[in-house]
């Protein structure tokens, strides 16, 4: 029974310590803000829009770049450039929903990255 005392004891002394070289870690070299990694706004814009529902969007999808598009989360390399790609087959989306037509995006993800995406109609239709 003692080592079984002795073993929990040391299994105490280093969980502390563990919990204590996370703390200060996290104080020395804190995480860096959301907002970063978000896609950069176009020039000219607010960087967040709000659109309803209490969702924040930035980019809109008929004028976004592949560039600019790199840096939204949640989707592989060719499914940007098809963003792109069908964008110019169609002259710009409509809605959102037409995103989940490129091979890849369906609704689960349409989810994800919609909190970053705003639709701007094509110019034919102001």
């Amino acid at each position: 029974m003692e080592f079984v005392k002795k073993r929990f004891a040391v299994f105490a002394i280093a969980a502390g310590m563990v919990f204590i070289i996370v703390a200060l870690l996290l104080l020395l070299f804190p995480p860096e803000p959301a907002s970063t990694y978000a896609v950069a706004p176009q020039a000219g814009r607010e960087p967040y829009r709000y659109c309803g529902e209490n969702t924040f969007r930035s980019g809109d999808v008929n004028a976004a770049s592949l560039n600019s598009l790199l840096h939204l989360p949640y989707l592989t390399l060719g499914e940007k450039a098809a963003i792109i790609e069908y964008r110019e087959l169609l002259g710009g989306y409509r809605s959102l929903e037409e995103l989940c037509y490129i091979k890849g995006i369906g609704y689960a993800k349409l989810e994800h990255i919609a909190v970053y995406l705003y639709i701007e109609p094509p110019e034919t239709e102001k």
